[in-house]
């Protein structure tokens, strides 16, 4: 059997996966080897007990001790602590056995090559391979090929869902594992797998094309054929009649009418040899009885091997010990299957009959096995081990378990039955001879109009093809098409096949309504004498919407393009492709070529015509002309009545990838210090939403502004932030200015401009002691014992003192005063007691001083404040300044003073 699953699967689990919708099978079959598993020897299975670890997840109404453990060779073990343990073959090849509920429902299974896995572990991930390794195109791989996919199964999301669905199923305690839902995962994961092309190409019924399963040779009056199938055919040689040719080697003979049986290719192909002694003509009739068609009854034989060879695959489901190919047991099974349930298998296609194998199987299974212990195999004594009714159980679970959908297209053998449906017919016109056709008019080429775009107004036109193997020229007196669709092309009279001559023939379908070619066209000819003799040439052809747009990575209708700068644009290409086998043009749905709105194309729309089943490539371009989102549409019109198809076109224009601000968005530092520094954050932002940002470079031209990186990071994701800090270090007195450079990779370079002015007067030495001269200008006595304002003029010194503890603004410097210089009484605290030297526009400075304090107890003042600002003198190195002082102490003693306050550095 030509092996597709094998190379489909080879191919699936490299991730190269062609997915031409349009691909026949053909093509697969030409690169395929095939490959048969063979027979096992029975000194190469040995008996290997396999130690059970039984899981259920968590939540589960049953517990792990419900169960009971089955194989194909033990039965019903029960579960303790956990842990059971089951006989299976070893050597031949994957292995199955499960566990089974207290009413006989399947919970757990596992599926495993004793050869290469223990096996041990029992649980819903070994179920769900199991439900995998349970599906009919699993029969066709290898031990290897199985080892391969189980390995790919991890990679699937489905395959996740799928053993979620299962505990699911277990813990609600449903009474069967293969509920809706189960098999709603197990189809999404199978349909993964099962993801290509599987339609099949119709079978030609003209010429020869209708032999490719059997391939047959002619010399010096012998005649060999070969089957190169995986199913039997029977060959009868006849005589133009139904009899059996007396001239055929009769040591062929043996079953009624028939000259021998070619059973099933195991790897190698089979080849009958037939030598004719008679005169010719030959005919030659090869049938394999598929698909229990009429008539398939005269070929018992080739139908009973092809029915047991089918129930051997399914078996083979369960262990490779089914897999054999003795021809006397596989007639053997598939006459068992079929004359207790012949009316069972009379179906319509081959999926519903590999259903009813198996249903016939599930019935019937114990007889098989008996069949396969007594035939005469060298595996005999080995099926008489085995449990017959877990093997039932077992493919009860498969009938749940399978995807049915195109079983016959799968790879199985089924596939090789079923895809000819009819006998096979060679002719032979010289013992020596070549080939030939078996009707005196016969049909070599079909009328198909193939695919037709829907409501086209072109010429649609297609023709078959006659030849004509009579002694005689044959006249074609009437042409009757089925209905007014279909028309003979113009030219074409007075139409004559002459001898050993083939006639093509025109005809035009003119798409009258919407139904797609179909019916039969009769022809009359001078070889007409009666309606068998009535030639019918069958029409095909499909009607379809003949315009694609291909987006690469996509399947859906919208082409998003990335962020992209103002200035700068981005271009993408689709694919407009023409389905059919017909020309196509593509309309121009507006007056422009170009969107104005940030997208535009180059093409002509005048030069979109598309040949049959060909395609080009369009380029888009986004080019924004604001920073927004953008959003249009494009439709494509062809000149067939399929609806327009639509195209999005989204992308977002932005007007820089990356913003940077200096903090409190002021890029000028002021005045400062030749001796100080000023800090300012610089906070650089991504500002896509989709691209990654990486900062190469950020730098100062300038010696006075220098970089800090502590908070930095060089890669930015989108709307992420990172910061530098900027230190302006005068170097010398005056204006100073620079530039901040910065560079990314993929949104350019860009800079901010950072101002400020280096002073040297400014330079304050305020710290230490200094002494205070009052003069009171007024005083105001609130208290009832009058002591005037002395209070106020404590003599004690003030002592300023650093560091810089509150928050100064550029052109400030600030401190704290030695408070115990003011302290009176040594319960005296403190509640504000700072000072603040700020330097004006013309370089004055100017000390500011609040004081406040309060007492706790004592005779003295209660609270008293000291609000002054004094302005420095240069020439005296003084402070000179008005002030305000209030001194509370309760009722007694009150006032409130005004005046001028001179503080004079103490000299050390």
């Amino acid at each position: 059997m030509k092996k597709i699953y094998h190379f489909l699967f080879a191919v699936l689990l490299l991730g190269c996966i062609d997915n031409d919708t349009d691909k026949p099978y053909s093509e697969f079959e030409e690169t395929v080897t095939p490959v048969e598993e063979p027979e096992i020897p029975e000194d190469q299975l040995d008996l290997v007990t396999v130690n059970v670890k039984v899981s259920l997840p968590e939540g589960s109404s049953l517990s792990e001790e419900d169960l009971l453990v089955s194989s194909l060779l033990t039965a019903d073990i029960p579960v303790v602590g956990g842990e059971s343990a089951v006989n299976v073959f070893e050597g031949g090849g994957y292995e199955m056995y499960f566990a089974e509920d207290s009413a006989g429902n399947i919970v757990l299974m596992n599926y495993f090559n004793p050869a290469t896995n223990q096996g041990n572990d029992l649980n819903s991930t070994t179920t769900a391979i199991a439900m995998v390794m349970l599906q009919p195109w699993v029969t066709d791989l290898s031990a290897g090929a199985k080892d391969e996919l189980i390995a790919s199964l991890g990679s699937y999301p489905e395959y996740t869902s799928l053993i979620q669905e299962i505990d699911n199923a277990i813990i609600s305690g449903g009474g069967t594992l293969l509920n809706d839902g189960v098999q709603e995962k197990l189809d999404e994961l199978v349909g993964r797998l099962i993801a290509l092309n599987l339609s099949t190409s119709k079978s030609s019924k003209a010429g020869n094309q209708v032999k490719d399963p059997l391939e047959i040779n002619v010399e010096d009056g012998n005649v060999s054929i070969t089957n190169k199938s995986a199913m039997a055919y029977g060959i009868r040689v006849n005589d133009q009649t139904p009899q059996l040719i007396d001239g055929a080697d009769k040591d062929l003979l043996g079953f009624s009418n028939w000259s021998g049986i070619l059973d099933g290719n195991f790897g190698t192909p089979k080849t009958l040899s037939i030598t004719l002694t008679s005169s010719p003509p030959y005919d030659i009739v090869c049938d394999s009885g598929s698909p229990f068609a009429e008539g398939s009854a005269t070929i018992p034989l080739a139908q009973y091997y092809n029915v047991g060879k089918i129930a051997l695959d399914v078996l083979s489901l369960v262990s490779p010990v089914f897999k054999i190919s003795d021809s006397d047991c596989i007639n053997a099974i598939g006459t068992s299957m079929i004359s207790q349930n012949s009316q069972l298998l009379i179906v319509n296609n081959g999926n519903d009959l590999y259903l009813r194998i198996l249903e016939v199987l599930s019935k019937i299974g114990g007889d098989i096995i008996g069949i396969l212990e007594s035939c005469g195999t060298n595996q005999s004594t080995l099926f008489g081990a085995i449990k017959a009714d877990k093997v039932l159980k077992v493919l009860a679970a498969a009938n749940l378990a399978l995807k049915a959908k195109n079983v016959t297209e799968l790879g199985i053998n089924l596939y090789d039955w079923y895809r000819y449906d009819s006998p096979i017919d060679f002719c032979l016109d010289d013992k020596q001879g070549e080939l030939g056709i078996c009707e005196n008019l016969s049909i070599v080429q079909e009328l198909d109009f193939g695919k037709i775009p829907v409501g086209a107004g072109i010429e649609i036109q297609n023709s078959f093809i006659l030849e004509n193997a009579s002694q005689e020229d044959v006249t074609i007196d009437n042409i009757f098409f089925p209905n007014a669709n279909y028309i003979l092309s113009d030219g074409q009279d007075n139409l004559i096949v002459q001898v050993g001559q083939s006639l093509e023939i025109f005809v035009e379908y003119l798409q009258l309504d919407q139904q797609e070619p179909g019916g039969e066209i009769e022809i009359f000819t001078s070889l007409t004498s009666s309606p068998e003799d009535v030639l019918k040439v069958p029409i095909q052809g499909s009607i379809i919407d003949p315009l694609e747009i291909g987006i690469s990575g996509s399947s859906s209708n919208q082409l998003d393009f990335p962020e992209v700068l103002l200035g700068n644009s981005f271009t993408q290409e689709i694919i407009l492709r023409n389905t059919s086998d017909y020309e196509i043009s593509v309309l121009n749905p507006g007056s422009s070529n170009t969107l104005v709105d940030g997208f535009n194309y180059p093409w002509e729309w005048s030069s979109l015509a598309l040949a049959g089943n060909s395609e080009t490539i369009l380029q888009i371009t986004f080019d924004p002309l604001s920073a927004r989102q953008y959003s249009e549409t494009i439709e494509f019109i062809s000149n067939s009545t399929q609806a327009p198809l639509s195209l999005v076109l989204t992308g977002e224009g932005v007007e820089s990838f990356v913003s940077a601000i200096i903090e409190g968005d002021n890029p000028d530092f002021g005045q400062v210090d030749l001796q100080s520094s000023v800090s300012k954050r610089l906070d650089i932002t991504n500002n896509s939403n989709s691209e990654e940002v990486t900062i190469t470079f950020v730098a100062s031209n300038s010696n006075d502004f220098t970089i800090d990186y502590t908070n930095y990071n060089a890669t930015l994701a989108p709307n992420q932030s990172t910061s530098v800090t900027i230190i302006f270090s005068p170097q010398s007195a005056g204006p100073k200015s620079g530039e901040i450079v910065v560079e990314t990779d993929i949104a350019g370079s860009f800079s901010l401009q950072v101002t400020g002015e280096g002073t040297e007067n400014n330079t304050i030495d305020i710290f230490g002691e200094w002494t205070p001269t009052w003069e009171v200008a007024q005083c105001d006595i609130l208290g009832t014992y009058c002591c005037g304002c002395s209070f106020h003029q404590n003599a004690r010194n003030f002592i300023f003192e650093g560091p810089n503890t509150y928050i100064c603004a550029s052109n400030q410097v600030c401190g704290e005063l030695n408070w115990q210089t003011q302290q009176i009484g040594s319960s005296d605290r403190p509640i504000t007691n700072e000072w603040t030297i700020t330097v004006a526009d013309d370089l004055s400075l100017t000390l500011s001083i609040t004081i406040r304090s309060g007492q706790t107890s004592g005779f003295q003042f209660t609270d008293r404040t000291l609000t002054w600002e004094g302005t420095y003198d240069p020439e005296t190195d003084s402070y000179t300044g008005e002030y305000e002082a209030n001194f509370y102490g309760g009722l007694i003693i009150s006032a409130e003073a005004r005046g001028t306050l001179t503080l004079q550095r103490v000299q050390n």
